[in-house]
């Protein structure tokens, strides 16, 4: 559940929904109703420099501030933070070999976008998306014989 995308105000809803999770906003806390179980969570407010107020939520377990929560699938845990709970992103759990796949794609993504040269852009940009390209290369066809490293070319 992200209190970014949660809408505040006199017109706001009354119910909104988020996945399978109706949440309900009220002054200085918003009601999660998951499944059989139903929870208050304080809503803290940090001004910002240029006027206004962030919202944020502050976790049941720790009492950290955070702008999400998560609600595990089962039902019968309470919301909490991704530290809390002892979440993992995707790449966390990839493995040497996982790491250069992904890391690869994502260099042929940024090349891929671009058949010629932009205008905008510098050769020394395109070199080094190019020298990076290939270095994530020969990192996924020595994944499982030499450590991840690419050498740092500044020369570019």
């Amino acid at each position: 559940m992200d209190v970014r995308k949660l809408t505040s105000g006199p017109d706001a809803p009354i119910w909104q929904y988020l996945s399978n999770i109706a949440v309900s906003l009220g002054e200085g806390h918003a009601r999660f109703v998951h499944g059989m179980l139903d929870y208050l969570v304080e809503i803290d407010r940090t001004r910002c420099n240029y006027g206004g107020a962030r919202p944020w939520f502050r976790c049941p377990a720790c009492g950290a501030r955070r702008a999400v929560l998560y609600a595990p699938p089962a039902g019968d845990d309470p919301v909490a933070c991704r530290d809390c709970l002892r979440l993992l992103y995707a790449s966390e759990c990839e493995d040497q070999f996982g790491r250069a796949l992904l890391k690869e794609a994502k260099c042929q993504a940024r090349l891929a976008a671009y058949i010629a040269k932009p205008k905008w852009r510098h050769w020394q940009t395109c070199e080094r998306l190019t020298f990076e390209r290939e270095c994530s290369w020969v990192a996924v066809l020595r994944a499982g014989k030499y450590p991840l490293t690419c050498p740092n070319r500044r020369d570019i």
